[in-house]
Formats: C-alpha cells, structure tokens, sequence
C-alpha cells in the first residue's frame, strides 16, 4: 500500500514549493531571493553575487 501524501499544513517550504510550482520556477525565485538577501550585500566573500 503506498504512503498517504502529506497534507499541506504538515509540508517543509521545501516540500510544498516543489509541489506547488515548476523546477524553474523555484530556481528563478531562489536566484531572485539571493539577489537580495542583506546579507550578502554584507559579505567579504569574493564569490558573493555582483551589485547591479
């Protein structure tokens, strides 16, 4: 017998991003979500993202 799926109330943001939208999507709004994070406008890291 496979397993019940979860319900959305019980789902990580991971889980319930992956249902919710597309791969690119999610990966569009990771990239957007980096941009601009404060704290890596703070960051010493060379490979920190460029300021636009």
């Amino acid at each position: 017998m496979p397993r019940k799926k979860k319900h959305p109330i019980e789902m990580t943001d991971d889980e319930l991003m992956s249902e919710l939208f597309p791969k690119k999507v999610r990966e569009y709004a990771k990239e957007v979500a980096r941009k601009y994070d404060k704290t890596a406008e703070k960051s010493s890291h060379k490979g920190s993202l460029p300021k636009d």
